[in-house]
């Protein structure tokens, strides 16, 4: 047990280690008189709304991944789902590629004994809903305010693109069970 606290101590050391470094690559070349400069300039009423905007984002979005977890298991805490959120959304700005999707899966199985590849699978059909409805986003703006036809095309093409990869998951995942008899039955054992 004393050698999981020690454990625990290095890797938090390390961890504020690392911050620290990340914290002197991001505002090594900052000049902080301008910063200060544009402070006049800020409304802290816009601020403040927009900082509880964005808590009532991740309240939303934990209460829907409570939701969407319930079948894997029922009773995870508003604060556990809600860290995850915020912490996915930290990483996300900091590391390249979705990162934080990862560090969510990882912090929900630890927190909450949740199998890794369940929650990524969960986190996966998220982010396909995420393109679909940036997809009838696109289609909107392009049904309602495109002048320039090539353009136009273009994004009609991308748009149709991107409806048949997510009808072809739909179906795959309708039908997988069914594909996977067949392709035993033609591939040997």
């Amino acid at each position: 047990l004393s050698n999981m606290k020690a454990d625990g101590r290095y890797i938090k050391t390390a961890g504020y280690f690392i911050s620290a470094i990340f914290l002197y690559l991001t505002f090594k070349d900052t000049d902080f008189r301008i910063v200060m400069g544009y402070l006049d300039n800020v409304n802290g009423y816009c601020l403040a709304g927009a900082l509880l905007c964005e808590m009532c984002y991740f309240a939303i979005r934990g209460e829907y991944q409570i939701n969407n977890l319930h079948f894997i298991k029922p009773d995870i805490p508003f604060l556990i789902s809600f860290s995850s959120i915020g912490m996915a959304q930290f990483y996300n700005v900091i590391f390249p590629a979705r990162i934080g999707e990862l560090v969510r899966v990882f912090f929900l199985s630890k927190k909450q004994g949740l199998g890794k590849t369940a929650v990524l699978a969960y986190i996966f059909m998220e982010k396909i809903m995420d393109v679909l409805v940036i997809l009838l986003l696109l289609l909107l703006i392009i049904c309602v305010k495109m002048d320039n036809l090539a353009l136009k095309n273009t994004l009609m093409y991308f748009s149709g693109m991107i409806s048949l990869m997510a009808v072809c998951l739909v179906l795959y995942f309708k039908f997988n069970r069914e594909f996977l008899q067949l392709s035993l039955k033609i591939a040997p054992a």
